[in-house]
């Protein structure tokens, strides 16, 4: 006792500083936590913003869901501003305004390494992005998302899986959704002269008709038929039939028609559903005013497989 500082009391103050130290590091994580192209060095990055899945142009899609990691791991690791994290990790949150937080500029990047990395381009380029926002909202959040991605216009530096990146985005245009994805595919556009374009992303389903190649803005109307519903809807019913809790990934293999360890009585209730929630889709299309017996239908998004 050479402070004449009692022995307990000191023994309390420790454990208060740890308990602090403790209560500080999870209130910090969870702060944080509301966390695709031309030659010569230049690409334009397609790139649509969901909830349930993000699309980069070249490459597979992935769960559009990221966590705070603070141990470092390699695969879909993206270090960013001193912190680090793990990218398809799980599904987004539903969110209306994408400008409110950093989560989609941060899948965004990790897009953009993949895209760069499939076409072999060197990590250090500029950048243009055709992103797309939902048709009903196009109008409104135009301004706001492309600022968003566009930022100061400087380099962006940032690490991918290991690999350093300075990336310089040039150039932010804006479409409706799922119109910036069938751009890549000009000969659909070429061979009919009308066509309902269906895309099918994680909360809603966005329906608009395209009139030699150019968009009929005043046809677009959105449903709220997204793949999150038809998956839960399916989870519950299996469910309640079986008493088993299957997971994302189980549920959109069976609809694909991919392996899944499961009884046959299972895989007969997720296909049933699958039926039904096509045939609502479908017969509430027709209900917006689509006639899917006169018209061609082309279906874009996480869903379009499943459908």
């Amino acid at each position: 006792n050479v402070f004449n500082f009692p022995a307990a009391n000191f023994l309390c103050w420790l454990r208060g500083f740890f308990a602090f130290c403790s209560s500080f590091q999870f209130i910090f994580m969870f702060s944080i936590l509301y966390l695709l192209n031309k030659e010569d060095f230049h690409y334009e990055h397609h790139d649509r913003h969901r909830p349930r899945l993000l699309r980069y142009q070249n490459s597979a899609l992935f769960i559009s869901g990221w966590t705070y990691q603070l141990r470092r791991t390699r695969q879909g690791l993206l270090e960013f501003g001193g912190c680090f994290f793990v990218c398809g990790s799980g599904r987004q949150p539903i969110q209306r305004d994408k400008t409110v937080n950093d989560n989609y500029y941060l899948l965004t990047l990790a897009a953009i390494a993949k895209e760069i990395q499939q076409r072999s381009l060197p990590p250090e380029c500029s950048v243009r992005i055709a992103a797309g926002l939902p048709l009903t909202s196009f109008g409104r959040d135009k301004p706001k998302f492309r600022d968003y991605l566009l930022r100061s216009g400087r380099p962006v530096n940032f690490k991918f899986e290991g690999v350093e990146y300075s990336i310089t985005i040039e150039e932010v245009a804006i479409f409706p959704q799922g119109y910036a994805a069938l751009m890549t595919e000009t000969g659909l556009l070429q061979d009919e002269p009308s066509m309902l374009l269906m895309d099918l992303g994680g909360w809603t389903v966005d329906l608009m008709r395209i009139d030699n190649a150019i968009p009929a803005a005043d046809t677009a109307h959105s449903l709220e038929l997204g793949m999150i519903r038809c998956v839960d809807d399916i989870r519950e019913q299996v469910r309640r039939e079986t008493g088993l809790s299957l997971t994302d990934a189980q549920i959109e293999n069976m609809l694909a028609g991919q392996p899944c360890t499961v009884s046959d009585v299972v895989r007969d209730i997720v296909n049933k559903q699958g039926r039904k929630y096509t045939e609502h889709l479908l017969s509430a299309t027709m209900e917006a005013g689509f006639d899917l017996h006169a018209i061609p239908a082309v279906l874009l998004g996480g869903g379009a497989s499943v459908v």
